[in-house]
């Protein structure tokens, strides 16, 4: 391969760049002048093109109004005279100039009148199909034609009209001149324009015929198809300029186009492509000759530049070559210019200085190193490759105590450390032997120093016979060929070291085998250890973790707060304490109780973290099920508490009814056989109330939410009032009943006198229960008075029945008695003693009991109670005397109007019922809504307000709320009425705003004590009561049974046959559609709709005496939930109850006989007492009272049958807005005012 000089090269490099710099630049100044000349050369043709055919515009529009001016001139009369008109024409010579090819005269219906030059076989012809005469008579207007041949000498010619009228405004005819396109006009001469010298002129019409064209044979020739001709497609298509085309021979052409604006037609312009762009194709030819002289002058120049600038640089390698292997240092070269060459050549000069100065100083280096060795202080010996040591240091000698010069060329070095000869460390590295280590050294390996050396260490015997644990590390040297040229070998004696390994390695192996996990970081949190035991609590093994942060098992358990602290704390040096939930690495949490203590340095700087954790994760989980195990219990608590709640709520209504009626029952005349029913009623509903007291006390007293009152009463009053009422249940047994009360009792005390009461009547009636003859005695003693307090005993005795110890070990248990004999004989329900039992013990005491089985008993407890102060005993003996006297007074409500809310019928028959009795005025309400509209009556004012809490619509709660939101009735006391027993319960009617409370069943006295409490004394009598004028009804016109209607229950409820017929079939209209309303509701998922329907139905059914819809519907509304398999079944069941109870509707109808509105004349007879019942049936309306359809059966058969039939028909539809209306309307008709 010829070689070249650095100057050819570089000048060869030199051209090729500039020659591609130079090409690029020539072609881009070629086509940067290719576009532009392309551009201007289009832009000139495409003006060219545009002026011409403007000017054709121009002349077009010129021979159209020089017609249109000459037709002027015609006469209409010509059209009708052939001669005149040839005579006309003949006239106009100047007009054919012009019109090349003659004038023509046609009158309206087309024909040729007359012609310019004169033509006899054209007068006569008609020209009514010709497009020219057809547009013109269509538009009135002048038209200039699209070309056409002449009838008789196939000329192309195009042709001018001008219309002509009469005065009438009727068209005469036209005038019309023709041009011949083979002619020399203007249009003709178009053919034979050129621009440069083969470029030419040609005119097309929308049709693609052509016009005007140089070759005349193609004009109105029809060879221009789609396709063919691209500049014609596109000035069709609304193109107007130019573009590169190719015509039907395949020449390339530059062709421009532009539109006629008289009629549209296009005149293009061609020119060969070749001769419109020959000035660019000599441009080019210039630019590439201009390239190849540059290229030549380029490359002459640079070789003539690189000989002259490479002549210092052949001098510059020819002393290069001089000087190579001189060991002395060779004179500089010397090269002044100041270039590249000249800055080598300096450099050059320095590094050979450099070169031999290193030489020297490795020579010196070389006697250091050696002299570095021997003033060492780690013991160090070099052997040759021959095995001879040939350097035997300092510290060696001292170490062995073997001189240098003894060892020095010696191939035994082994002398110095072993009795007999064995090889040295540095022998096996000389031999690369390494069988021999393991029965020379306990510990051998690679070196630290060199990974082709050896270590070893060992026990050793050193000069003092001390046993010492020495270190040997021998290396090979070797030359800059990579030979082995020596070994060196040092001995390090680590006895203290080697001792704190071992202690280091007793405590790793205790980390190691301890059972907590144990991690290491750095300051960062960088794990740097961890123990085996993390491998066996996360998952991660030791390798996974080194090395990474701390964080690799952090859970998101605990927010970056805890963490915080957590590093503020050790980062200040303190011990962090405390249990963390973090991540093993199958993703499982775990708690983990952690320690984790800084270590420091010297300095008291952090250098470490150590933490020590315990899983404690089964711990937690057990502590968790305790926690879980509470939490069930607590809300089991809470539910049962709500469970006795609402049940005391739902069995406290039927009472308060069934106490009610009962004691309104005893206020009217009744036979000894009925007072002894009713006694016996009234006292099982008395013990059933008993047993829902002592359930509800047990539950609140196993709950702990039964607390103690503390207020003042006086002890002989509640001992009096014990002893009336443990009197009663004496009767006729033989027992006497006693009361003994120390001298030293106080006679006030402050205390839970409720409470006390309880557990002595508990006590009592045990004891009398037990004794069929003999003595009862309660006694009270005192035993202390200390501080204000005072310790009292009550002890109740009895001769009674007895007990054996086995049935005192089980007195106390919850439902139990002394055993099943005792239960089967005396009755009960076992939880009396129990309750008595806990309350005393919540009083501070415990009851204990004495008994002989056959010898009676002894029940005795210890009570202390604190002393009222004077003020609290004064008031207390005023209230007794406000209140007592009212109470036993059966007007103690005189003149109070009070709004009752209550939303069962019933209850609210019992309550007004009680409260006229005691003198007070009662208003009805349905629910808290309703409540708030009697409220808001004009002129109503209430004295107070009895207000139920559970209520549709809206509660009492909510209502009370709403009361006392209102300024006005801020002062308006708001009783409480309600079935539960529980605090919880009197908490939320307090919160709710309430004054006082009143529990059911409803206790007269306690009723008219209570809202004498909060009422002040009415000065104003009470408005009269109304007579009760209800006639006693016997069920007669009723069947005695019906299918799914217990009739005699509808009795008690109604007390009118004609009543419950009525209410029956209302039913039945009401809810022939009910099933499918709730079917609906359930499709649309209304569930609030649907269990509103199924509630409504409930009520109604039940106080109608349908039991079984009742209970179907009662059954079905806990299950109107989301997807309950239960549901369809239920609503089944509740469907053919219904389907029951209509059809006994039905019976119900077809039985009844039709009563007939009394006379006309009988109306006035009974005038007074329609006049109050229709008072009473308006009042029952304006309070949306279901009575009112019983008052209506009695004051129906008293008006006349057409007011009857106006006012009975609401009342059946239930709608007692306008039923009283209706009822306006008859007190305004009988002359009545309600």
């Amino acid at each position: 391969m010829p070689k070249f000089s650095l100057a050819t090269k570089i000048s060869v490099m030199t051209c090729l760049v500039v020659a591609g710099v130079l090409s690029v630049m020539v072609l881009c100044t070629y086509l940067y002048l290719e576009r532009q000349f392309m551009n201007t050369t289009a832009r000139q043709q495409n003006s060219l093109v545009s002026l011409v055919a403007n000017e054709i515009d121009g002349k077009l529009l010129l021979t159209q109004r020089q017609l249109v001016a000459l037709s002027g001139t015609v006469r209409p009369e010509l059209f009708h005279d052939p001669v005149q008109a040839e005579r006309y024409l003949g006239l106009q010579p100047d007009e054919l100039e012009t019109f090349d090819n003659g004038l023509l005269l046609l009158d309206a219906q087309g024909t040729v009148v007359a012609c310019n030059p004169p033509r006899r076989d054209m007068v006569g012809s008609n020209m009514a199909y010709r497009e020219y005469f057809q547009k013109t008579v269509a538009t009135g207007k002048s038209v200039i034609s699209e070309p056409f041949l002449s009838l008789r000498r196939k000329l192309p010619i195009i042709m001018v009209t001008a219309p002509i009228y009469t005065r009438d405004r009727h068209l005469a005819g036209m005038l019309c001149g023709s041009l011949d396109l083979l002619k020399t006009n203007y249009l003709g001469k178009l053919a034979e324009a050129r621009f440069g010298e083969r470029g030419y002129l040609y005119l097309v019409n929308q049709n693609r015929d052509l016009l005007v064209h140089p070759d005349r044979s193609r004009i109105l020739k029809h060879d221009i198809p789609p396709g063919s001709n691209r500049i014609i497609d596109a000035a069709l298509a609304g193109f107007e300029g130019t573009m590169e085309t190719v015509n039907s021979r395949g020449a390339p052409l530059v062709s421009s186009a532009k539109r006629l604006n008289t009629n549209g037609w296009i005149l293009v312009g061609n020119s060969p492509r070749a001769e419109a762009y020959a000035p660019l194709n000599m441009a080019k030819w210039y630019l590439v000759s201009a390239l190849l002289v540059a290229l030549c002058c380029t490359t002459l120049a640079t070789r003539v530049a690189m000989r002259q600038l490479s002549a210092p640089l052949v001098r510059f390698i020819r002393h290069v070559e001089a000087i190579t292997g001189l060991e002395q240092e060779p004179e500089p070269i010397l090269i002044t210019s100041h270039d590249e060459i000249g800055t080598l050549s300096a450099a050059f000069n320095r590094m050979v200085h450099e070169v031999h100065r290193q030489k020297r100083a490795a020579r010196e280096h070389e006697a250091f190193r050696e002299n570095l060795i021997q003033n060492s202080s780690v013991a160090t010996f070099v052997l040759d490759r021959e095995h001879r040591v040939i350097i035997w240091n300092r510290a060696l000698e001292e170490l062995t105590g073997v001189a240098a010069e003894q060892m020095l060329g010696s191939r035994e070095p082994w002398r110095a450390f072993y009795p007999a000869a064995r090889p040295v460390l540095a022998n096996l590295v000389l031999d690369e032997s390494r069988g021999a280590l393991r029965e020379l050294y306990g510990a051998y390996g690679r070196s630290q120093l060199n990974a082709e050396g050896l270590y070893g260490e060992g026990w050793f015997r050193v000069l003092n016979g001390q046993e010492r644990f020495l270190c040997f590390d021998a290396a090979p040297i070797r030359n800059a060929g990579g030979e082995v040229i020596a070994v060196i070998e040092t001995l390090r004696d680590i006895t203290e070291r080697k001792q704190a390994e071992e202690s280091l390695q007793k405590l790793s192996l205790a980390v190691e085998q301890i059972p907590v996990t144990v991690m290491i970081t750095d300051p960062r949190g960088m794990i740097e250890y961890v123990n085996p035991n993390f491998t066996t609590v996360t998952g991660f093994r030791f390798d996974e973790v080194v090395g990474r942060n701390a964080s690799l098992v952090r859970s998101s358990w605990h927010q970056n707060d805890f963490f915080k602290e957590l590093w503020q704390t050790i980062l200040a040096g303190r011990v962090w304490r405390g249990e963390l939930r973090n991540k093993r690495k199958n993703g499982e949490l775990y708690w983990e109780a952690a320690s984790i203590t800084p270590l420091k340095g010297e300095g008291g700087e952090i250098r470490h973290f150590v933490a020590v954790k315990e899983d404690v994760t089964e711990r937690r989980r057990a502590e968790e099920q305790l926690r879980q195990a509470i939490a069930v219990a607590e809300a089991a608590t809470r539910a049962k508490s709500q469970f006795l709640a609402n049940m005391s709520h739902e069995i406290r209504t039927p009472i308060n009814a069934a106490i009610g009626m009962l004691y309104l029952l005893q206020q009217t005349e009744l036979s000894p056989a009925q007072k002894g029913y009713l006694e016996k009623a009234k006292s099982a509903s008395n013990l059933l109330l008993r047993v829902i007291n002592d359930i509800l006390d047990f539950s609140k007293i196993e709950a702990g939410k039964l607390e103690l009152e503390c207020a003042p009463f006086c002890l002989n009053a509640v001992l009096q009032e014990l002893c009336a009422v443990a009197s009663a249940t004496v009767k006729e047994k033989p027992v006497e009943l006693r009361l003994t009360c120390g001298p030293q009792v106080p006679e006030y005390l402050l205390g839970d006198s409720l409470r006390l009461s309880q557990v002595l009547l508990n006590l009592l009636s045990n004891a009398i229960k037990f004794t069929e003859s003999g003595s009862v005695e309660l006694a009270v003693d005192l035993l202390a008075t200390r501080g204000g307090h005072s310790t009292l005993r009550f002890t109740v005795t009895d001769t009674g029945i007895g007990m054996t110890p086995e049935q005192q070990e089980r007195l106390f248990s919850a439902f139990s008695q002394a055993d099943s004999s005792t239960t089967r004989r005396y009755g009960g329900t076992g939880l009396g003693l129990t309750i008595s039992a806990q309350l005393v013990e919540l009083m501070g005491g415990v009851i204990r009991v004495g008994s002989e089985a056959g010898q009676g008993s002894a029940f005795s407890f210890v009570a202390s109670f604190r002393h009222p102060t004077d003020e609290e005993r004064l008031a207390l003996a005023e209230q007794t005397r406000k209140l007592a006297p009212a109470t036993a007074a059966t007007d103690g409500c005189r003149g109070m109007c009070i709004l009752l809310v209550e939303d069962n019928p019933i209850n609210q028959e019992v309550g007004r019922e009680l409260l006229e009795r005691h003198g007070a005025r009662v208003v009805l309400a349905g629910n808290g809504a309703e409540a708030l509209e009697r409220l808001n009556e004009p002129g109503s004012q209430f004295h107070a307000v009895l207000m139920d809490v559970q209520m549709p619509v809206m509660d009492g709660l909510e209502a009370t709320r709403r009361i006392r939101q209102n300024p006005a009735w801020a002062d308006l006391p708001v009783i409480a009425m309600t079935a539960s027993a529980l605090s919880r319960e009197r908490e939320r009617c307090r919160e709710a705003g309430m004054n006082d409370q009143v529990t059911k069943p409803i206790v007269i006295n306690e009723l008219v004590t209570t809202l004498l409490r909060w009422v002040p004394a009415v000065l104003f009598p009470a408005e009269p009561l109304l007579p009760g004028t209800r006639q006693e009804e016997s069920a007669g016109g009723l069947p005695e049974r019906l299918p799914g209607l217990d009739l005699r229950r509808a009795l008690a409820t109604l007390e009118s046959p004609a009543l419950v017929r009525k209410l029956v079939q209302s039913f039945r209209r009401e809810n022939l559609h009910f099933m499918d309303d709730i079917s609906q509701a359930l499709g649309n998922g209304d569930l609030e709709r649907a269990r509103r329907l199924v509630h409504t139905v409930k009520g109604v059914a039940g106080n109608l005496g349908a039991l079984e819809v009742s209970r179907a519907a009662r059954e079905l509304e806990p299950l109107l939930v989301q997807d309950d398999p239960a549901l369809r079944s239920a609503l089944d069941t509740l469907k053919g109850r219904l389907e029951e109870l209509f059809t006994s509707a039905l019976l119900l109808e077809v039985g009844e006989e039709p009563q007939p509105g009394a006379p006309a004349d009988q109306v006035a007879v009974d005038l007074e007492k329609v006049a109050l019942l229709c008072g009473k049936l308006a009042a029952l309306l304006k309070a949306d009272n279901l009575n009112a359809l019983g008052v209506w059966e009695e004051l129906k058969p008293l008006v006349p049958v057409e007011q009857a039939a106006r006012l009975e028909g609401p009342l059946e539809g239930l709608d007692f807005r306008l039923a009283s209306r209706a009822l306006g309307e008859l007190a305004a008709y009988l002359e009545i005012e309600l």
